[in-house]
């Protein structure tokens, strides 16, 4: 493969005339297809050895291959695939020779062969420790215990542990044993022991607990106080110090946490939820704090219409139901919508319609329901020859009837030819007016355009008389 490119250069020769010289540029492409294994365990990049079962996370960095094949040195089949990500699972000890095939057919070179090494052990350490409150009960002191575990014919040595705080104090590197720690200030304090030991498998392993720590516990929760049936109410518990919490929500049902998955009230009602917050370690030991709910019934949403079943050219009364509403929505299933309690409703051709009501009550709560609307349009448009705009009430305006329509452009001329109204609306008739004044009685012209929803087009053209 290569880039062909002419270079034309004509030289002057004086008396012989002119000489046209071409010159070839011929580039050739001989890059081949590369490939880049990578391995990942638990997120970190590069990191090629852990405790077995193994999960390893592989990846081409390179990623400009059509398709891959993986061999992972553990016995297992090929793997065959597009994806640039993949995962293996290596359940025995030893150490293995991962292979990555990447594959481009329209390279010169269509083949890249990288390697990876992976060592699955089993020398784990088990990580864990204790927290104990020192006295007297105001002291924010703690005596934090490593009983961490090394595998059987390994120690940990006097660098294997760092233990951090959360409370920007510096780090401490230790062996395992016991460190006492004084916390400045009561709050909440996220403390870790991180084993930095390389010669366990499961390094850099690490164990987080969350202090609640204050001279006195105070119990302190956040919820929404007010909702709809089925409300879910979500809780954030934000006391000071405390162990062990639990939780009353009011109905007869109870949870011991921290914080409690998100609790659903079923039924309207007024619920007081009580949290009882413990710390032995605390100068008054437990403290209660209460938030009232309120849950709100919804309304019920529900309608029916006429004609059912449905009429040539009938407009479609939707008779409202509902229960326990302030405010309506009804979408009719064509575009059109409207606010009212009752509405009519004319559909433009013939279809089916998924017809929505939307119900709201003063408390916001909301219900819905939707059905199926049938119509039969029959195409048809008229213009009356004449009207009274006297502002009796009757025949007032001019408005273009028919059914079927979806677009549509009435223009009024006068006598002299000026255009004097103009529509694109049924709903928007001629009142007889010209900016504002009231025009004469007299014979006017019109232009009616008119788009049906089944796509034809009709042209009318006719007269207006304008009476008094």
């Amino acid at each position: 493969p290569g880039v062909i490119a002419p270079v034309n250069a004509a030289l002057g020769t004086g008396s012989g005339g002119d000489c046209n010289l071409y010159a070839v540029k011929i580039l050739f492409d001989f890059q081949g297809v590369s490939g880049g294994a990578r391995a990942s365990i638990d997120g970190v990049a590069y990191d090629t050895s852990g405790c077995v079962p193994l999960k390893v996370d592989f990846e081409d960095t390179i990623a400009t291959a059509k398709s891959y094949i993986w061999n992972f040195g553990d016995g297992s089949p090929d793997l065959i695939t597009t994806n640039t990500n993949v995962s293996h699972s290596f359940t025995n000890v030893g150490y293995y020779t991962v292979r990555l095939i990447s594959i481009d057919d329209s390279k010169c070179i269509p083949r890249d062969t990288t390697y990876t090494f992976i060592n699955a052990r089993t020398d784990r350490a088990l990580l864990d420790f204790t927290d104990a409150k020192l006295q007297p009960c105001e002291n924010l002191s703690f005596l934090f215990t490593n009983g961490s575990l090394s595998p059987a014919g390994k120690v940990f040595g006097p660098n294997s542990f760092v233990w951090d705080f959360g409370d920007n104090t510096p780090k401490i590197t230790i062996a395992n044993g016991t460190v006492t720690h004084l916390f400045a200030a009561p709050g909440t304090y996220t403390v870790k022991l991180l084993m930095k030991d390389t010669s366990f498998c499961n390094y850099p392993d690490s164990l987080v607990k969350t202090l609640r720590i204050a001279p006195n516990v105070v119990s302190k929760f956040n919820a929404s106080k007010s909702g709809c049936a089925p409300f879910s109410a979500v809780f954030s518990n934000v006391s000071i110090a405390g162990q062990t919490f639990t939780w009353d929500f009011g109905d007869g049902s109870t949870y011991n946490g921290v914080t409690p998955p998100a609790k659903i009230y079923n039924s309207p009602g007024v619920y007081t939820v009580t949290l009882i917050a413990s710390d032995p370690s605390t100068c008054n030991l437990f403290d209660t704090s209460t938030i009232t709910i309120t849950v709100h019934d919804k309304p019920l949403a529900n309608f029916r219409f006429t004609p059912n079943p449905e009429q040539e050219n009938t407009p479609t009364s939707f008779i409202n139901t509902s229960t326990g509403a302030t405010t309506y929505f009804w979408s009719f299933g064509d575009g059109d919508t409207s606010l009212q309690i009752n509405p009519i409703h004319q559909f433009r051709e013939t279809a089916s319609f998924q017809a929505c009501l939307t119900v709201t009550n003063s408390f916001g709560c909301v219900d819905s329901i939707c059905q199926r609307v049938n119509s039969i349009i029959s195409p048809l448009v008229d213009i009356p020859n004449a009207f009274t705009p006297n502002n009796d009430g009757i025949n007032d305006m001019i408005f273009v009837k028919g059914f079927g329509i979806e677009k549509m452009n009435l223009m009024i001329f006068n006598r002299q030819g000026k255009l004097v109204f103009q529509s694109t609306s049924q709903n928007i008739g001629w009142d007889g007016k010209y900016k504002g004044q009231l025009q004469p009685l007299d014979v006017y012209a019109y232009v009616l355009e008119v788009q049906f929803a089944d796509g034809n087009r009709v042209t009318k053209k006719g007269d207006i008389t304008l009476l008094r």
